[in-house]
């Protein structure tokens, strides 16, 4: 005890022998100003977001961990409104009684998406087509077709008419892309299947060895995935821009489609995007996040470091796109490829 006080008598004289105050330096608890700000920019980025996705967005791409409470109460305080899901979850979340319900309730939603999943990408591909009027003078049609294991849409296409001949030139394309499934699973359309004899899609799908499973009549669950994207595209686009042309609102059906499958993470599919699931990098994606996480949200912020931008499979590869410190970093196999500087030199 004495070597510590005569150290503190050293170091700033009288001063360093009065009882120092124990309070902390800022309340605690309290989320630091930069992690707030970045929790404000990504809602007025995604404002459809609600408090969790916010929550898995800045895991996944900031590598921020908050809870769902503190995210909720950070878009409280600069006047946001959380989506009602958020406000049901923390009503239960809060109440003693319902804790162990709300955990149960989030543990069967988890297993029931699990239990209907394919293991793998590319086992089984849901097909749909959609609706809706350009400035209501015309009706179009929106062809998706997405990946069951991860939710992927593998690709899309917007028509005039509902076809076969549009279903095929989306399927085609997409099996371009990404290569044949083993699966597709389809409704009872007409662009799909006929009493009269055999469709053109079906004559495609049994000359590839792709083997057809079709909904139950009257029971659109079985699409469930696809179903729900068809809503989310609906709610959150559709149903809340006016599109003056075809080819804007294809331009913007486009656009949200990228950020689909390449930004919006999904509970249900561990907070991880499609991509993610899709290209089977998610593992990497939680190797970083727990590097992240180890170090904590202030230090993470204040040093400026890398997110990822781009991360996937190229020709057996993985691949990897960040910024580090002004740097456009790009990565194969978890080695660093080449390097892009990104801050203009400055002229003597």
């Amino acid at each position: 005890m004495y070597f510590h006080w005569r150290k503190r008598y050293r170091q700033k004289g009288e001063d360093g022998l009065r009882d120092l105050s124990t309070a902390p330096h800022k309340p605690a608890g309290e989320t630091p100003p930069e992690v707030q700000a970045r929790v404000v920019e990504v809602k007025q980025k995604h404002p459809f977001l609600g408090s969790r996705k916010v929550k898995e967005f800045l895991e996944r791409f900031e590598g921020i961990f908050l809870s769902v409470a503190t995210v909720n109460r950070i878009l409280r305080r600069f006047g946001f409104k959380p989506a009602d899901e958020i406000i049901q979850a923390e009503a239960r979340r809060n109440d003693p009684e319902k804790a162990k319900a709300y955990e149960e309730e989030l543990a069967l939603a988890q297993a029931d998406w699990e239990r209907f999943c394919r293991p793998r990408p590319n086992d089984l591909w849901q097909v749909d087509l959609s609706t809706f009027y350009i400035r209501g003078l015309y009706r179009v049609w929106l062809v998706v077709v997405i990946d069951d294991h991860s939710r992927y849409v593998v690709n899309h296409g917007l028509f005039r008419q509902a076809t076969g001949e549009a279903v095929l030139e989306v399927l085609k394309g997409a099996m371009v892309k990404h290569g044949l499934p083993k699966e597709i699973l389809t409704d009872n359309g007409a662009q799909f299947t006929t009493w009269k004899g055999v469709t053109q899609f079906e004559k495609l799908l049994h000359r590839l060895g792709i083997y057809h499973t079709k909904a139950a009549p009257h029971h659109p669950q079985t699409l469930g995935k696809v179903e729900a994207f068809n809503k989310t595209i609906e709610r959150e686009l559709i149903n809340v821009e006016i599109f003056r042309t075809m080819e804007e609102a294809g331009e913007r059906i486009h656009r949200f489609i990228e950020h689909y499958n390449y930004e919006r993470t999904h509970q249900g599919i561990g907070g991880f995007t499609p991509a993610d699931r899709y290209f089977g990098i998610a593992e990497e994606v939680a190797r970083w996040q727990k590097e992240k996480r180890q170090k904590g949200n202030e230090e993470v912020v204040a040093a400026g470091e890398s997110s990822i931008f781009l991360i996937g499979r190229c020709l057996g590869h993985q691949v990897r796109i960040e910024e580090s410190g002004g740097v456009l970093e790009v990565h194969t196999d978890g080695r660093l490829l080449s390097a892009f500087n990104l801050v203009p030199r400055k002229v003597l």
